[in-house]
């Protein structure tokens, strides 16, 4: 009798490996059929015939995405959008201290922070962090794009390019799992949170500084890392793109934010800086009331006036053919009653489905910039 309990427990044990293992087959294979679906709906926009030298991006793009609702209202935003034949897909700039519970916060540390310190705050529970990783998947299943927003939320302008790779190593190690025994807390609490995203860490070629701060060391670290664009810089409207200028040497694109006018005050087309223009930095702006409506028809018009000015861009000009995009950053905060979230809905409603209007992805146009040799 005893023999037979200990040969069934080994039995046991030997099914539940082979289990884990087919497990593990099958989330492979769908990660590589998922990742090569996104890759060929990228390579779409080197379709020069669809994609004319002429057409317009506009990039809208979100920073740290830790909001669980911002995030079902910014993907059901882009499928209503996309059922009315006006297509629109956003780039979420992750952050990677909210895959991460405050309680492993001790095995975040940078030269020159203290241990755990996050500006941002960490993930919530086990249930939260499942969830977000669960919306970051359908986002990239539905042709968003996924990039960097680094970790604990810090200044870099005076960063060393090893500050920069370190940050870059644990925004790696937050969110894809090595499992490699570096930090034994971490490998248990990705083990037990048993699930994972359905792409790897290749899909990750944009970045966006916290804070928008960069310096040359940055592109440096960029280059190793596999990022092939960043959004740090702030251009005059009308300015061209850039890829390796005299402070780059890491040949990666700049697609920059641009200036935008609101009221007759300038600013740039981001919507902390907007806050912080219409209310000083604090939430006063009620939603229905005369003092909202305004300010938010003056960001409308405003990102309309920005809009305008490159889609009317002469293809003849200095730019070679090649409109300026059309960069706004928003974060995943409802601030003054949700008038920024509310104005980028309305600016989109306005342009995304014109003609040559692409509202898509860094990586989008990329493609494009290359297949016609930019």
């Amino acid at each position: 009798m005893s023999v037979f309990l200990f040969l069934g427990g080994h039995f046991e044990f030997f099914t539940n490996v082979v289990t884990e293992q087919y497990t593990e087959i099958q989330r492979n294979r769908e990660m590589r059929e998922v990742i090569t679906e996104y890759n060929a709906h990228i390579k779409r926009f080197a379709n020069h015939k669809k994609y004319p030298k002429d057409t317009q991006f506009i990039l809208l793009q979100f920073d740290g995405s830790y909001s669980l609702n911002m995030w079902k209202k910014t993907l059901d935003f882009a499928r209503d959008m996309n059922a009315q034949s006006k297509p629109v897909r956003f780039t979420y700039f992750l952050s990677g201290v909210y895959f991460i519970p405050e309680k492993l916060k001790n095995i975040y540390h940078l030269e020159g922070y203290r241990i755990g310190r996050s500006d941002i705050g960490w993930g919530d529970d086990f249930e939260d962090i499942r969830k977000r990783i669960s919306l970051v998947n359908t986002a990239y299943r539905n042709g968003h794009e996924l990039g960097s927003h680094a970790n604990g939320h810090f200044d870099g302008s005076k960063w060393t390019q090893t500050q920069w790779e370190k940050e870059f190593d644990y925004f790696n190690r937050f969110l894809f799992p090595s499992f490699d025994g570096q930090y034994p807390s971490l490998d248990a609490f990705q083990k037990q949170l048993q699930t994972s995203f359905i792409f790897d860490r290749s899909a990750i070629k944009g970045f966006r500084a916290p804070l928008l701060g960069h310096n040359d060391a940055m592109y440096k670290a960029l280059k190793n890392y596999g990022f092939t664009y960043e959004t740090n810089k702030v251009f005059r409207q009308g300015q061209e793109v850039e890829k390796g200028d005299s402070h780059n040497r890491g040949n990666i694109w700049n697609f920059p934010l641009y200036g935008v006018n609101i009221a007759g005050r300038n600013t740039i087309a981001m919507d902390y800086n907007l806050y912080y223009l219409q209310s000083k930095g604090k939430s006063i702006l009620k939603f229905g009331t005369p003092e909202w409506k305004k300010a938010h028809d003056d960001v409308l018009q405003g990102y309309l006036h920005y809009f305008y000015t490159h889609y009317n861009t002469e293809i003849k000009d200095k730019n070679g053919g090649f409109k300026p995009p059309v960069t706004i950053g928003h974060h995943f905060s409802l601030w003054n009653d949700g008038l920024y979230w509310a104005v980028m809905k309305d600016f989109a409603r306005e342009v995304c489905g014109k003609e040559k209007v692409v509202c898509g992805t860094g990586q989008e146009y990329e493609v494009f910039l290359e297949s016609w040799g930019k």
